[in-house]
C-alpha cells in the first residue's frame, strides 16, 4: 500500500512492481491518490475511507 503523494517513497512504485514480477514474486500494490506519508492512522478523519481499506487489506494479509 501507498500513499499517492509520499515524497518519501524509496523507488517508483511502478519500477518496484516490474522487479517483483521479474523475479516471480506473487504481489497487489494499491495506491491510494491523495493520501500523505503516515495516511494509516485512524484518527486521520481526512483520509478515513483509504485508512479503512488499508486496514481491512492488513488483516485479510495476515
Amino acid at each position: 500500500m501507498f500513499s499517492g503523494t509520499d515524497p518519501r517513497a524509496p523507488l517508483p512504485v511502478e519500477a518496484f512492481g516490474e522487479a517483483l514480477t521479474a523475479n516471480g514474486v506473487n504481489h497487489e500494490f494499491v495506491i491510494y491518490p491523495g493520501a500523505p506519508h503516515g495516511f494509516f492512522d485512524a484518527g486521520n478523519g481526512e483520509h478515513a475511507e483509504a485508512c479503512a481499506d488499508a486496514w481491512r487489506r492488513v488483516l485479510a494479509f495476515l
